[in-house]
């Protein structure tokens, strides 16, 4: 168990450590995120009008107020007055007209600027997303290496372990087959010597 036990641990901590980025999927996060104020912004550039109601209004009131004063002029004859008020009612409707062409003219620079902003929304929105989307692949394809690479090392760490396992295996064979050998050379010294030392002692005696 002595020998046994160091292949065992890294065994289980490479099967460990498989288990876990084997178990462990690759999530694909979308970090795009809107801007939460640009559609308001755009409704409310959507909603925008020149009105010329009200400066119709006006001009009416004054073609009112100018046809009472030549109607109440004194002085002028009937034809003076019929033609003021004729002059007067043609340029209260130039008047209107300058009104109305204003107010397409203002118009058509707010749906412009609305049309503007719309298609700057629309680009900084495609850039945002594409952005968004090389950065969720990269951090996607790092995370992919990340559980590639724990998965090689755990299998490493169970084919080490279990290498290192034959290989304390095989050097305590090794080492008890060399202490055989050694304890038979020592053993075999041994009797020799003793065998020399009875020989001399033999002479001795009976010499």
């Amino acid at each position: 168990m002595a020998r046994l036990f160091p292949s065992i641990a890294g065994l289980g901590a490479g099967l460990g450590q498989l288990g876990y980025w084997a178990g462990n999927g690759i999530k694909y996060h979308d970090t795009y995120a809107e801007n939460p104020y640009q559609q308001t912004a755009l409704n409310g550039l959507n909603q925008l009008r020149y009105n010329p109601y009200p400066a119709i209004r006006g001009a009416y009131d004054a073609e009112r107020r100018n046809t009472y004063n030549i109607q109440n002029a004194g002085g002028l004859t009937g034809a003076q007055r019929y033609y003021g008020m004729i002059g007067n009612a043609i340029a209260n409707q130039r008047g209107i007209a300058d009104i109305y062409a204003n107010a397409e003219a203002q118009n058509n620079a707010l749906r412009t600027q609305y049309y503007n902003s719309l298609l700057g929304a629309g680009e900084n929105m495609a850039q945002r997303r594409q952005n968004a989307a090389q950065h969720d692949w990269a951090d996607y394809v790092a995370a992919h290496g990340r559980k590639t690479k724990g998965i090689e090392t755990g299998i490493a760490n169970i084919v080490n372990a279990i290498n290192g396992g034959f290989q304390n295996e095989f050097k305590y064979r090794m080492g008890n087959k060399t202490l055989g050998m050694y304890l038979q050379e020592l053993n075999t010294d041994r009797l020799k010597a003793l065998a020399e030392y009875n020989k001399s002692k033999n002479k001795s005696e009976n010499g």
